[in-house]
């Protein structure tokens, strides 16, 4: 597909040739240069011919490529399991051949090269669109064919998954042990802190206790002092009373002071 200038009718008639055939297609090459688009006309020649036609916009799991052809063969599963899903599918297929689309195509497994494999008496006719960038992907893909590039691309992106993984983990260790006294340090100091400012805050709460008791206990005494005022007072008072009162009546009716 390198090079290649779209929408240019021989070539589009030449895949359909191959596909409406149930042979398999591969597309390659870089981003944007109009696989998809070339897809999407296959899928309108393949309505205008009666034919079905099962779309799959990225391919990256077994499911991806069931899930497109039941809504392709518009298929009735209900709660089937993937492989009896898979199964019926087969059965639909074999009746009526149709194409299968597979555009981005992210990974492959060997889950999804057997599932291509079984269907390929079918009738079935598959176009599978990949974007690769370097130069030597373009190479590998016509020297080992589909199977054999796909092969190589299955176990170099799973080599380069597991690569990540293993430095990501690295990294993450790395991070955690370079920090776990720091972490410690830090959770100590908290609890120091949050421990003292607990014990300011009860001293500030008793400081204030005591002052209200010492203000309480104060105000008590005045109201002693002077209610022990006001008897004497009255005290005074009432003896003045009785020596007026003395002085006023005869010696005969006065009785002894108590």
């Amino acid at each position: 597909m390198d090079g290649m200038v779209l929408g240019r009718d021989e070539i589009l008639d030449t895949i359909g040739r191959l596909v409406f055939g149930g042979e398999t297609v591969l597309l390659h090459g870089s981003l944007g240069i109009g696989k998809t688009t070339m897809l999407g006309e296959l899928a309108r020649r393949a309505a205008q011919a009666g034919r079905p036609c099962a779309f799959c916009p990225r391919t990256e799991r077994l499911s991806d490529i069931t899930e497109a052809l039941v809504r392709g063969y518009s298929i009735g599963t209900g709660a089937l399991t993937q492989r009896r899903r898979r199964s019926r599918v087969r059965l639909v297929i074999e009746r009526q051949p149709g194409i299968l689309l597979l555009d981005h195509l992210f990974d492959v497994g060997n889950g999804v090269k057997g599932y291509l494999r079984s269907l390929g008496g079918t009738g079935l006719g598959v176009v599978i669109a990949v974007d690769v960038e370097p130069p030597r992907d373009h190479a590998r893909v016509r020297a080992r064919g589909l199977i054999g590039w796909l092969a190589d691309l299955l176990r170099s992106r799973a080599s380069v998954r597991r690569s990540v993984e293993r430095e990501v983990g690295e990294y993450l260790e790395r991070i955690v042990q370079a920090n776990a006294s720091r972490i410690q340090g830090d959770f100590r100091e908290r609890v120091r802190e949050s421990r003292w400012r607990m014990q300011a805050e009860i001293r500030a709460l008793l400081q204030n206790i005591s002052a209200s008791a010492e203000r309480a206990l104060g105000r008590a005494r005045e109201r002693r002092a002077a209610g022990a005022e006001a008897i004497q007072i009255e005290l005074s008072r009432i003896k003045r009373l009785h020596f007026e009162t003395e002085a006023l009546m005869p010696p005969s009716r006065m009785e002894p002071m108590p």
